[in-house]
């Protein structure tokens, strides 16, 4: 049993993407499976049961990346073909299954578009993360035991998705003073290595002794597992908010301007999000694509989700008890 699975060249779509295979796998145990991916998110599926290759793709000009992993595909008959790309050449890829991904609807979440390309509308597939020992070994040498953790990823890829580092920092030092809901809480920075300039400057704010710097430090399949042992998440609109969601994390997620979370909302029981459009957006100053949320928003919706979610009550230190 073959199966081919062609998802997205970003991290975010392709975590979403991961509870369509999941549906696949679960209906085909023991299929010998095939992910086309970017570079970016191919680690995430080194550990995806019956993973027989990883063909990662690198974006050229005039979709030209295709060909080769077309190549690499050709000869194959395949029993079952997903291609949530909709790429043109794969479609002349033999298989005697063939799923093509839904047009983005742009009024309800993706994994419903998903839901209805699978036949089943009324449950969605939720993503799923498959980690490896590496992964998780990683992972608990990152976030040691010892008390709540916070994770933090303040950036991604387009500027006008950057909430301003001043703006976390004040969120931050709410949720773990003694009278929050993460009293004294250690906090966890994740980043790109290529995003250490702009996470940086939130390093920078806080207290040494209490945050861990990991930019860079990880593939996205160990910020995963990483994040999977933090207590609570915070971050912009990104592929590590998907991964929280998915590790059933407590997420909040955020965003602007240019945000389209009825599309891209972190998904799960215990996640929320603030949007809000900022009516003096600057194209010249693309941040300000965020300012419309404030400080005292976010505040109030980590701590309605801290508290749904049954965390450290507000008010409670772990150590000392009540305040």
């Amino acid at each position: 049993m073959r199966l081919l699975f062609i998802t997205s060249n970003r991290l975010g779509d392709a975590i979403l993407s991961t509870g369509v295979l999941a549906h696949f796998i679960r209906m085909y145990p023991g299929a010998e499976v095939t992910v086309v991916c970017g570079r970016i998110p191919a680690p995430l599926f080194r550990a995806v049961p019956g993973i027989k290759q990883i063909i990662p793709v690198e974006k050229e000009p005039f979709a030209l990346h295709w060909l080769k992993p077309y190549t690499r595909l050709f000869g194959t008959h395949w029993d079952v073909l997903v291609d949530l790309r909709n790429v043109g050449i794969m479609k002349l890829l033999p298989a005697r299954q063939r799923f093509m991904g839904p047009p983005v609807s742009g009024k309800r979440h993706r994994l419903q578009d998903y839901a209805d390309m699978l036949g089943t509308p009324d449950r969605a597939p939720a993503p799923h993360m498959w980690l490896d020992e590496a992964a998780k070994e990683k992972a608990a040498e990152l976030i040691p035991e010892g008390g709540p953790v916070i994770a933090v990823a303040p950036v991604t890829g387009p500027k006008r998705k950057l909430w301003r580092p001043e703006r976390y920092a004040a969120v931050i030092d709410a949720l773990t003073t003694a009278a929050g809901p993460f009293p004294h809480a250690r906090v966890a920075i994740f980043a790109a290595p290529n995003e250490r300039p702009s996470a940086e400057e939130l390093v920078k704010l806080l207290p040494a002794g209490h945050t861990l710097d990991l930019i860079g430090a990880t593939d996205p399949l160990e910020a995963a597992a990483a994040i999977g042992r933090c207590t609570f998440f915070l971050g912009v609109d990104s592929g590590l908010m998907h991964a929280a969601a998915a590790m059933g994390v407590p997420t909040v997620g955020l965003f602007g301007e240019h945000g389209v979370p009825q599309v891209y909302r972190p998904w799960g029981a215990q996640t929320a999000y603030v949007h809000r459009r900022n009516p003096a957006f600057d194209v010249n100053d693309k941040p300000s694509g965020m300012d419309g949320i404030t400080v005292e928003e976010v505040i109030k919706t980590c701590e309605a989700l801290a508290e749904r979610a049954e965390l450290t009550p507000v008010g409670t230190d772990p150590v000392a008890g009540p305040a």
